[in-house]
């Protein structure tokens, strides 16, 4: 399917994503050049994600991270290690555009190895698999 008669919801939905990841990173790590993002940096992003709670609700959609945290009681979940990937990805993604723009020699991400970690961590699944 040609780009061009994707829906122009897409590329809203696709920015916005982006932007989450971008006010999470900002949030837990602080607000870096992009040039100053190291994989330690990266390491300690999906490690912080991993530890934030999952609140439902319409007040909790737009509430920081540190809302959520005294939002939670003892027992609520935190986010799984699928949108900590996720996340992780879409971080990388927006590395690699830097890198490809010269603002970056290499993709911080990719040298953390955060997301092959969170990819050995996924339990496999088999197409023989009735469950």
């Amino acid at each position: 399917m040609a780009l061009i008669s994707r829906p122009e919801h897409v590329p809203a939905n696709h920015e916005s994503q982006v932007r989450k990841v971008v006010d999470r990173f900002i949030e837990l790590i602080g607000d870096l050049a992009v040039n100053r993002i190291t994989s330690s940096h990266i390491q300690t992003f999906a490690v912080e994600l991993a530890m934030v709670p999952v609140i439902r609700g319409r007040k909790t959609k737009s509430a920081c991270i540190a809302q959520l945290k005294m939002l939670a009681k003892p027992d609520t979940p935190t986010l799984s290690s699928t949108t900590v990937r996720l996340t992780v990805a879409r971080l990388s993604s927006l590395m690699s555009f830097a890198v490809e723009s010269g603002h970056i020699s290499s993709n911080p991400v990719t040298a953390s190895r955060v997301l092959r970690k969170l990819d050995a961590a996924k339990p496999k699944r088999h197409l023989d698999d009735d469950k």
